[in-house]
């Protein structure tokens, strides 16, 4: 989960004894005095009294919030300002009033998220009560705010009662529907470059870097889109560039100006929950329709594209899955992304022809991105079995004497040129599944130089590849030594550590 966010914090205390005590009645009287001496059960006692008597005293009530803060109990807190909220006629109470809010809701956000880590490196679900009670009290402050129905929606999933789950999941997309339509409208999306957004949304009104430490930082712009606030929000990404992780619309005009440019992160997990829930209750098409929405907001999300166009293949909709994608570059020409994604859904269907001329055409349109040249050396390299299969199917035919290297060897070669390509990037420059595929490829391709360097830096990434990895590293290093190597030693030396992983 995000980190715990960090608001101005003022020190409220004071603002309780600033109170006059001029024509106050007997119960406000004693209940500031007990405050001031840090009585504070007095003060309660005292202040309940007069709300019985004068339930719009919203003087009273957002003493007594203070008094609940004091004690721990944010939720009471907060119901006692909202309740205040109709009565309050003086500045200072709204200033108060508005500074308390933003305190409870900051604990109440912190409270949660800290419980909810609780959880995960515990997987005790006591600490879920916790975060859940946190997340619902920030949603009596501030109800109009996205990331408590995430939180409470993914607290419900652990705890494992799936309806409830479902309606804070409903909650925060009914919130985030705005988004949705601008990021379809005017194509931005998660991880959508700054010039990007600057080219969709024009000129924004202003911009701030926010300092987070000495090394992490995010940019802060502000748009005017159809006459109201449109916040955009940048992170650096691999590459570099300033890239969108989150997006707000419209926050409302009552909150503080720190939170309303507040950065907010674009979760997709609620659409992708609900896919999944769908999923598993057999509504497909429910299903599809969280996906499609993926597809607008996090375009590059390689694992909703997969779980798309898994529905469609299962269901027998290859047809329709590709048609849908079809129609996305139809209507965007020139919209890099969705051309990827129809190449994707091709290759996932052994079409690779269109494949791989729909990722040469975005090739030599001049764009440059790790996950094309990665998926065109995919493709060649599964161009090159369909031709071996065939070539097998002919020799037991009777038509073919033996293998024609020849005719496949072409494609290898392409494959391991753009494999290569990818690993230029970042993003696959130690991608230890990119190299075991050029270790195959060179040794089918006599290239013995290069086959050991591929292996030699395989072997130097051993400590690189992440724990849940290590397992599908093993067994492709034991097959390079095993059958392309004959190197029965090493060979034997990854069969052990396989063997100890278990």
């Amino acid at each position: 989960m995000r980190k715990e966010i960090f608001v101005l914090s003022l020190v409220l205390i004071s603002f309780l004894f600033m109170q006059g005590f001029q024509c106050s009645s007997p119960e406000m009287t004693t209940a500031k005095l007990a405050i001031r001496n840090q009585e504070y059960d007095k003060a309660k006692m005292n202040l309940e009294k007069e709300l019985q008597k004068n339930p719009q005293n919203a003087e009273a009530r957002i003493m007594l919030a203070g008094i609940y803060e004091i004690y721990g109990d944010l939720a009471s807190a907060a119901r006692e300002l909202i309740a205040a909220d109709p009565y309050i006629t003086k500045p200072d109470d709204r200033n108060l009033s508005n500074i308390r809010k933003n305190e409870i809701w900051v604990k109440a956000y912190n409270g949660g998220i800290e419980a909810y880590n609780k959880f995960s490196a515990t997987q005790d679900k006591k600490y879920l009560d916790t975060a859940i009670y946190n997340f619902r009290t920030g949603t009596i402050i501030k109800p109009e705010m996205p990331d408590f129905y995430h939180f409470i929606g993914k607290s419900y999933e652990a705890i494992g009662d799936t309806n409830k789950a479902i309606i804070s999941y409903n909650e925060y997309i009914k919130l985030l529907q705005p988004v949705v339509d601008i990021c379809k409208e005017k194509k931005i999306y998660i991880s959508a470059t700054r010039a990007e957004v600057n080219q969709a949304l024009g000129k924004p009104v202003s911009f701030k870097v926010n300092k987070f430490g000495n090394n992490d930082s995010s940019l802060t712009e502000m748009y005017n889109y159809k006459e109201k606030d449109l916040f955009v929000y940048y992170d650096m990404d691999k590459e570099m560039r300033w890239s969108v992780f989150g997006i707000k619309y419209n926050p409302p005009e009552n909150w503080l100006p720190q939170e309303r440019e507040l950065a907010t992160q674009l979760y997709i997990e609620p659409w992708g929950a609900l896919a999944t829930i769908n999923f598993d209750r057999k509504n497909y098409d429910k299903a599809i329709e969280y996906l499609k929405v993926i597809n607008i907001i996090d375009p590059t999300n390689t694992s909703a594209n997969s779980f798309l166009a898994s529905i469609y293949e299962m269901q027998g909709r290859t047809d329709e899955g590709i048609k849908y994608l079809r129609e996305l570059v139809e209507k965007n020409p020139d919209n890099i992304i969705y051309k990827a994604q129809l190449g994707d859904f091709l290759l996932r269907l052994s079409n690779y022809d269109e494949a791989i001329k729909i990722y040469q055409d975005i090739i030599k349109s001049g764009v440059e991105q790790p996950d094309i040249y990665r998926n065109l050396g995919a493709a060649y390299k599964n161009k090159v079995v369909e031709i071996q299969q065939r070539q097998m199917k002919d020799i037991d035919a009777g038509k073919l004497k033996d293998y024609n290297p020849e005719e496949y060897k072409p494609f290898l070669r392409k494959s391991a040129e753009n494999f290569e390509k990818a690993r230029t990037f970042i993003k696959y420059s130690r991608d230890y599944e990119i190299l075991a595929e050029l270790a195959e490829i060179y040794y089918f391709l006599n290239e013995t130089e290069k086959l050991k360097t591929s292996v030699a830096e395989l072997e130097a990434y051993e400590f690189l590849v992440p724990d849940d990895q290590k397992e599908n590293y093993y067994l492709k290093m034991i097959k390079i030594f095993d059958s392309r190597l004959k190197n029965e030693q090493k060979s034997a030396a990854m069969q052990e550590k396989l063997k100890n992983l278990k």
